[in-house]
């Protein structure tokens, strides 16, 4: 940043720190919105249903061990 010299100057650039403050506050409000709706126990109930009904979960949490317990089984007969 170049060096202040003027009274005009000063003014202005304090009115574009103001400008770059309050957005700065708007987005850490938005922000602070979002995380606040994100962590609702409502929000975590229905992320934890909505990642446990996918179709990878499935197979790679349930499906793996079901054909492994079946293989075992099988392999003992």
């Amino acid at each position: 940043m170049s060096e202040i010299t003027t009274l005009a100057e000063l003014k202005s650039s304090i009115q574009v720190l103001e400008m770059e403050q309050a957005i700065s506050g708007e987005l850490l409000k938005r922000q602070f919105t979002e995380t606040y709706e994100l962590f609702r126990p409502v929000n975590l109930i229905r992320n934890a249903v909505r990642n446990i009904s996918t179709p990878l979960f499935l197979l790679d949490k349930l499906l793996g061990p079901v054909l492994g317990l079946a293989a075992g089984f099988i392999f003992k007969k």
